[in-house]
């Protein structure tokens, strides 16, 4: 059996909006957290139209398969939403959606802290 759950699974291996943005475009917004050697290292982009609707949104992880789901289904959430409503998405969100464990809430953390960090 194995220790990740069938969401993490889901996620990890079908992400759809891992990659980049062309962060040279004025409604590109980027983020980034964590150091190689130390931990996961998270990137975090976003791009945002005129009614601060997110319109796209693209990740990058080294890190844990937590790591990687976590970003590909925060990436998923995004999209569509407008920034107010982004900011509803909590560290508490993603442990829920993706049944993140206890020993892993570090990475459920890192994510909203780049997630607010991309949205100012």
């Amino acid at each position: 059996m194995s220790e990740y759950s069938q969401a993490v699974l889901r996620y990890f291996f079908q992400s759809r909006q891992a990659g980049s943005l062309d962060v040279t475009q004025p409604d590109v917004r980027s983020a980034r957290r964590g150091e190689i050697g130390v931990g996961d290292v998270l990137q975090l982009q976003i791009q945002v139209d005129d009614q601060q609707l997110i319109i796209d949104a693209k990740f990058k992880v080294y890190g844990n398969p937590y790591a990687i789901a976590a970003m590909a289904w925060l990436t998923e959430q995004l999209m569509g939403r407008t920034l107010i409503k982004a900011r509803k998405l909590t560290h508490q969100t993603v442990v829920e959606a993706l049944d993140i464990p206890p020993t892993k809430l570090h990475t459920a953390l890192q994510v909203e802290d780049i997630l607010y960090e991309v949205i100012g």
